[in-house]
């Protein structure tokens, strides 16, 4: 939450320069306080705040500060650990990243077959968005996913945030190495129930980390999570897990100077689809955004070319229904590997993206192979579209890719990754081993 409260305040200031009050944890704090709903020691947690953030000062009575924990909500923190700051704000908003010590910040979606994995970086912090696949579900040290994160970066420790669309083994099977492997602060889950060994495998991986476990479904507290789980599955069908906050759709995670995450769309209904509670992930780059959509959906497949609006109660309806100013985005993780049952021309309309990027792979979903044309063609046509289905025959049988070479199994080779620098968002394909 870093500098959020004082990106919304530019907005609301008039053009001449104010000293404004923030609110800090104290020196005392070791890792975060809790921001309450009133000023009771008793009253609900709104969720925390960290170290080295900071939040709006908007009076103190006795015990406690009040401060603005949201545009909508208004909190209370502890006086005993927390201390007054003062910034000189104008109205401008410094959405630049010209900066003397800013380096490129790279936003990679990692060939790894039929699946999605995202790597979002740069020196300062790491955000991982999903990670599986339906082919190579080679482990830790062939992991694909930790292979391309290891030869770019070999001495990194630390995820700052592993965010999870949604349970289905392309999204998650190469995550519990994730997990098991580096220091990972913050797990972003939609919380959906799903009965499957890899989703057991992933949550069993939760509960031994120390991350912050958050969900659309449940905010603080444990909760035993069941799953029918066959007998081969060797991990707990049931799971005990500590719940940090709830997601809020409302708020936005800093990252770093003037780069940050939001989540657009989180629910904590249940869904015959799981792809139906997919997160969606609007990210902020100065002043460029990108989009991730997990494999939120518009409707069936065989209403694509007749219906341009997504249908009712889809995601990318509801998106369209509830803040369709904050999809514009300049790029657009496609939704489903590039199904018809997304993106929607609408939608796409809305979200008035000039790059694209479809992860997918030979794997057959319901006897269809991703992406579909239809889609391939629409997205060709509004912008520059990157798929890391390019060349993967030749791929089988690569000696340099990322994870086990010439392995014959695809993933690995068409990489592709988005450069934001002083200049904009450059994307394009890469060798495995630039």
């Amino acid at each position: 939450m870093k500098h959020l409260i004082a990106a919304l305040l530019f907005s609301w200031l008039s053009c001449t320069a104010l000293a404004t009050e923030y609110l800090t944890p104290s020196d005392r704090v070791l890792n975060s306080l809790q921001v309450r709903a009133s000023p009771d020691a008793n009253s609900a947690v709104l969720g925390q705040l960290n170290v080295g953030d900071e939040l709006e000062y908007l009076g103190s009575i006795p015990y406690w500060h009040k401060v603005r924990f949201s545009p909508r909500k208004i909190g209370y923190v502890s006086k005993a650990w927390s201390e007054i700051i003062d910034h000189e704000l104008t109205d401008k908003v410094d959405t630049s990243l010209v900066d003397s010590n800013f380096k490129n910040f790279y936003v990679d979606v990692v060939d790894v077959g039929t699946g999605l994995a995202m790597w979002i970086h740069n020196d300062n912090f790491n955000v991982i968005y999903d990670g599986g696949t339906q082919d190579d579900g080679a482990r830790f040290p062939n992991n694909r996913l930790i292979n391309f994160i290891q030869y770019h970066q070999p001495n990194l420790k630390r995820i700052d945030h592993l965010i999870v669309s949604h349970p289905h083994k392309d999204h998650i099977s190469l995550l519990p190495d994730v997990l098991n492997n580096f220091h990972v602060n913050n797990v972003w889950d939609s919380g959906a129930d799903y009965d499957s060994c890899i989703y057991a495998e992933f949550l069993s991986a939760v509960k031994k980390s120390d991350a912050e476990y958050h969900t659309a479904t449940n905010n603080f507290g444990v909760k035993n999570i069941s799953m029918n789980l066959g007998s081969s599955c060797q991990f707990p069908s049931a799971i005990k897990l500590n719940y940090g906050s709830r997601i809020n759709t409302e708020e936005k995670i800093m990252l770093d100077k003037n780069i940050s995450i939001q989540f657009l769309y989180a629910t904590a209904e249940h869904r015959d689809d799981v792809n139906e509670n997919s997160l969606v992930v609007k990210l902020v780059v100065g002043k460029n955004t990108f989009l991730l959509m997990g494999d939120a959906e518009g409707g069936a497949r065989s209403k694509w070319l007749a219906n341009a609006a997504p249908e009712k109660n889809t995601i990318e309806a509801d998106l369209l229904e509830c803040c369709k100013a904050d999809l514009k985005a300049d790029v657009l993780i496609a939704g489903h590997h590039g199904s018809t049952t997304s993106s929607r021309r609408l939608f796409l309309d809305a979200v008035g993206a000039h790059y694209f990027a479809i992860s997918s792979g030979p794997f057959k979903y319901s006897g269809v192979t991703l992406p579909d044309q239809e889609i391939v063609t629409e997205l060709s046509k509004r912008g520059q579209l990157f798929s890391t289905t390019k060349d993967d025959a030749a791929c089988l049988t690569n000696a340099a890719k990322i994870g086990t070479d010439a392995d014959n199994t695809v993933g690995g080779c068409s990489n592709v990754r988005f450069i934001i620098g002083h200049s904009g968002v450059v994307g394009d394909f890469y060798a495995p081993h630039e």
